[in-house]
């Protein structure tokens, strides 16, 4: 699908070449590129699309298998979405016409899919685990035990793939859960603030939700855009410079070079007493 996109864009604006640059389509962007370069885009193309394949495995946080391709329901599944998004990035970076284009897709869609499916739930889930150590309100579910023993890689590879988010049907009362441990029931006066701490419990967690949210507007919305649109006119602009400056350079050689030949010799012996009396 990318490559058929490429060659509508090449075939509507008349020009080849990666359509990222500012100047594409007025003459100024097509810088050739020699067998070495080309040799060299293709393997960073691998290595590009190795990564991508690389963050979406790891997203997964299992081994993949055909079943994820299945349908479980009317909408497709996070699995199938992973999937999806993979093979659309990977395309995207296979199809770049240079180094430029290479390295603007290849950080844009790592970044997008690691926003989309999990980076922002990390921001969830430490927003969460503050919470949890400040306020004293419980928000995670801890869905494996950890070892008493467990060293420091472990306790955070354990909150990353075993502690979840509590949803909000899910939080509780500090105050209904120290009753239930003491089998008591609630007062009239108790329930209030069970209520009570419950909305605040909810309103936690919804900013854990903001956070979210918030993370991967920022990172997709503002911080990658930025970047690489900011690295990509500031090397297309140095490449631009430096082809104009090769350009100037062989002008000037192939100016100031003159073939000698046996009748310019001998024009020039005969002219050199005259040019001396001249002076």
């Amino acid at each position: 699908m990318q490559y058929i996109n490429r060659w509508i864009t090449g075939k509507v604006s008349g020009v080849k070449g990666a359509p990222i640059y500012d100047d594409f389509a007025k003459g100024k962007d097509n810088i050739e590129q020699d067998p070495a370069a080309k040799e060299g885009l293709l393997k960073q193309k691998i290595i590009s699309i190795s990564s991508m394949i690389g963050v979406s495995l790891l997203s997964m946080m299992k081994k993949p298998t055909l079943g994820m391709l299945e349908f479980k329901g009317m909408f497709p599944t996070m699995d199938q979405a992973r999937v999806i998004s993979t093979a659309t990035f990977a395309s995207r970076m296979a199809a770049a016409d240079d180094k430029n284009e290479l390295a603007e897709s290849t950080v844009r869609d790592i970044a997008t899919f690691s926003g989309l499916y999990f980076l922002g739930d990390y921001a969830d889930k430490g927003a969460a685990t503050l919470i949890e150590k400040t306020k004293g309100v419980r928000l995670l579910n801890d869905t494996k035990p950890l070892k008493a023993d467990a060293n420091v890689f472990e306790k955070f590879w354990h909150w990353v793939k075993d502690v979840k988010v509590k949803s909000s049907d899910e939080v509780v009362s500090k105050t209904a859960e120290l009753l239930k441990k003491q089998g008591k029931t609630p007062d009239a006066e108790q329930l209030k603030i069970i209520e009570k701490e419950l909305k605040h419990a909810v309103n936690l967690r919804s900013a854990c939700q903001a956070t979210n949210i918030g993370v991967s507007l920022a990172l997709l919305g503002i911080l990658v855009p930025i970047y690489t649109r900011h690295n990509t006119k500031k090397k297309h602009e140095r490449a631009l410079k430096l082809a104009q400056e090769n350009a100037q350079t062989q002008t000037e050689n192939k100016e100031q070079t003159e073939t000698l030949t046996p009748l310019n010799v001998k024009y020039s012996k005969l002219t050199a007493g005259f040019r001396a009396d001249k002076r």
